[in-house]
């Protein structure tokens, strides 16, 4: 059975850290596990560098390869109904698409999908939550806007001799096994396969905005997972300042306590998270996140 765990939350509150620790921990139950990093600023290879099991596979998803093997994919489609002078420019016009609002969230997304389709066990390290939630969206609607395209180019090829429907065949075949994948992807998010898991700081302006985005996912109709509460101060820090902050880190956590039913609390680590460190942060996710009852 398929399974996707989805780390998600505002910008620095460490969900590349738990992401990674997590499928670190998911490494000693699974025979394969995958990692992918949609997030621009990748860091998970710096923080898997010494503890990479050979069962962990790696994507960071790069919005440059996948702005250029889109160009590339896409003149190779268009070369066979096109005169070099009209491809020339053709090629300027997918370029610049590549480049266009939403374009970058669809090329994620089209990567994405190819990953979860062949994988069975994924762990996906989000961008921050707004970039998150479009991309979100538009998986859900990118596999409908696929659906009409190949219904509106159904008569295009009537006219055509027989090298070009071939060519144009070929071309709508990788559009409807697209469309394939992205229905697929909506509906794996959309199940109870796929849990959503929002990383947060006890600081108030990041409890905000982890309810917006809870609220969002659950219009969304996604399966949201415990909150994770990230960088918990122990009780016996020394100075008066570490205290003072300790008071204020309890006082919102009464508040997500509140609001949320089921969270996680993660400590506030004396080290940089690597190494044993982050496999011992990777089995505490795991116990309240993926333990047997949950798998």
């Amino acid at each position: 059975m398929k399974k996707l765990w989805f780390f998600t939350g505002k910008g620095g509150v460490g969900k590349s850290t738990l992401a990674c620790a997590f499928a670190l921990e998911l490494c000693e139950v699974f025979p394969k596990v995958v990692l992918v990093s949609v997030d621009p600023a990748h860091s998970t290879s710096d923080l898997l560098a010494d503890v990479g099991p050979k069962n962990l596979e790696l994507f960071e998803i790069s919005p440059e390869k996948e702005r250029e093997f889109f160009v590339e994919e896409a003149i190779e489609t268009i070369r066979p109904f096109l005169k070099p002078d009209v491809l020339k420019r053709g090629e300027k016009i997918l370029k610049d698409l590549s480049l266009s609002p939403g374009a970058e969230e669809i090329l994620f997304i089209d990567s994405l999908s190819k990953i979860v389709a062949s994988y069975e066990v994924v762990v996906v390290d989000g961008a921050p939550s707004g970039h998150t939630v479009q991309l979100l969206r538009r998986s859900i609607n990118t596999g409908l806007w696929i659906s009409s395209l190949i219904e509106a180019g159904k008569d295009l090829a009537r006219d055509w001799d027989p090298k070009k429907k071939e060519a144009y065949e070929r071309a709508m075949e990788k559009v409807r096994q697209r469309e394939i994948r992205l229905r697929t992807l909506e509906k794996t998010l959309r199940s109870k396969e796929a849990v959503f898991l929002p990383v947060m700081i006890p600081e108030n302006m990041s409890l905000l905005e982890t309810l917006r985005l809870v609220e969002t996912l659950k219009k969304l109709s996604l399966n949201v997972g415990p909150v994770l509460v990230n960088r918990l101060l122990p009780e016996d820090a020394g100075s008066s300042f570490l205290k003072e902050h300790i008071r204020l880190q309890k006082e919102v956590l009464q508040r997500v306590k509140k609001y949320f039913k089921d969270i996680v609390t993660l400590p506030m680590l004396s080290k940089e998270p690597k190494g044993e460190l982050l496999k011992t942060l990777g089995k505490s996710i795991f116990k309240a996140v993926a333990h047997p009852y949950r798998l």
